[in-house]
């Protein structure tokens, strides 16, 4: 079956709702904005689990109407609240992974993909640029770089970050070397 972007919206509130104990009939009869502030109540509750959920979905819905915006807004929230580390690693990585599911089933275009991956790379980058090196100088070096044909380096861009934090050399030479 194939999904508009507004039906797909729909069902991953339909799927949060189920997943916190809603049934499917009381779903059913729910106008969006009835919905919607169903979703913010339980967003309240802080319940981190719950909360990071909330956010995974809902950078989701920003990414299949590619709405930078949205996203922004999305990731600045979470680093206030959690830090840039655990917005990456409790919402970014299983965003991504929703997002590969997504992607593998044909419920989101590479387009989208493609464009969600860019905004979280442009994230990462501004974090490592935004570090002053202090190099120990004794410790080790890391090269990084991505073999031939490989285009994704969300992964080692990410170990960038934690090495340049923790004061290690780096030696970043990209994708496809």
């Amino acid at each position: 079956r194939t999904y508009s972007d507004n039906e797909l919206k729909k069902l991953i509130n339909v799927s949060f709702l189920i997943k916190h104990g809603y049934k499917i009939s009381k779903i059913a009869k729910l106008t969006d904005i009835e919905t919607n502030n169903i979703i913010k109540k339980i967003e309240e509750s802080n319940d981190l689990n719950t909360v990071n959920q909330i956010w995974v979905d809902n950078i989701i819905k920003a990414c299949i109407d590619f709405d930078e915006i949205t996203f922004e807004v999305i990731f600045s929230h979470c680093v206030l609240k959690i830090g840039f580390e655990e917005t990456l690693t409790k919402v970014i990585y299983p965003t991504l992974q929703r997002v590969g599911i997504m992607w593998g089933i044909d419920e989101i275009s590479p387009a989208q993909e493609h464009f969600l991956s860019n905004l979280i790379r442009k994230k990462i980058l501004v974090a490592i640029d935004g570090m002053l090196p202090e190099i120990n100088q004794n410790s080790s070096t890391y090269l990084l770089f991505l073999p031939q044909w490989e285009q994704h380096d969300l992964g080692i861009l990410y170990s960038y970050y934690l090495l340049r934090k923790n004061n290690y050399k780096v030696i970043y030479l990209g994708i496809n070397t």
